[in-house]
């Protein structure tokens, strides 16, 4: 397989990290009345639950999580699983929202895990921090784990309009905001697939896994980080909701021809 291949194909489990339901797209004054962010559900059994979350415990990769955070105490309705069939049998997207536990756990809002059900191995894992800043603005920060390297995806504060400025505090444009984060998955994939990980042996079901994380575990990342930070509604929840807004972009609505064209 080649490297471009490769590299679109690792952006499809790096998008994860990205992905945020539609329903974000249209953010107005009415919605700051209500809940604005809903937890996603899972599409697998209780058994299934049981047995992925209990397998994915012993992980290595898990418990580097479990020494820094507070990820052992969330609840099961905390936890959401969805599958979608790979080539090789199910792969697991296993996603963890902190709430109130953020405070304890380093401000991680939210950890996913992309699971190979059947070999019980962690092929990537993904993690938000998220913290108030002075007024109310928010600090987000996205990193990616394989094979264990971490790349920072992205680390912006955003305004209550949904700005965004970079650690020195200069603005972003969406645009660049969008252009920085694929740049930074790209480069981890390129040293992934040059080091030979097995995470080209999934290339085959790339659209169905595209629609399949869109549709199904979109929304949990956002609703971590509303959770983490207490915001339901009001200005934060509209600054929050336009900056999900942004990163769907590039999880869901160029997701298909970005990835796996």
């Amino acid at each position: 397989m080649s490297i471009k291949s490769f590299e679109k194909v690792f952006m499809l489990v790096a998008v994860a990290i990205l992905l945020v339901s539609s329903a974000f797209s249209s953010v107005g004054a009415a919605q700051a009345e209500g809940p604005m962010f809903e937890k996603g559900t899972s599409n697998v059994s209780q058994k299934e639950f049981n047995q992925i979350r209990n397998t994915l415990k012993k992980t290595d990769e898990y418990q580097v999580y479990k020494k820094i955070s507070k990820i052992n105490a969330i609840s099961t309705d905390n936890i959401i699983i969805n599958t979608v069939p790979g080539p090789k049998g199910d792969i697991a997207y296993v996603e963890f929202i902190f709430d109130e536990l953020a405070k304890q756990s380093e401000n991680l809002a939210y950890v996913q895990f992309t699971y190979d059900v059947a070999n019980r191995d962690v092929i990537t894992d993904q993690a938000l921090f998220a913290k108030q800043m002075d007024g109310d603005n928010i600090n987000i920060q996205a990193v990616f784990n394989l094979d264990g390297k971490q790349t920072e995806v992205y680390n912006v504060t955003v305004d209550n309009e949904g700005g965004l400025l970079d650690q020195d505090g200069l603005e972003v444009s969406h645009e660049d905001f969008v252009a920085n984060a694929e740049k930074n998955i790209k480069g981890a994939s390129q040293n992934a697939s040059e080091n030979g990980n097995e995470f080209v042996a999934y290339a085959s079901f790339c659209e169905y896994a595209v629609g399949a994380l869109c549709g199904t575990g979109g929304g949990v990342a956002c609703y971590a980080l509303a959770g983490a930070l207490g915001i339901t509604t009001g200005l934060g929840g509209l600054g929050l909701a336009a900056i999900c807004a942004l990163v769907g972009s590039v999880g869901c609505t160029a997701a298909t021809d970005q990835i796996c064209n």
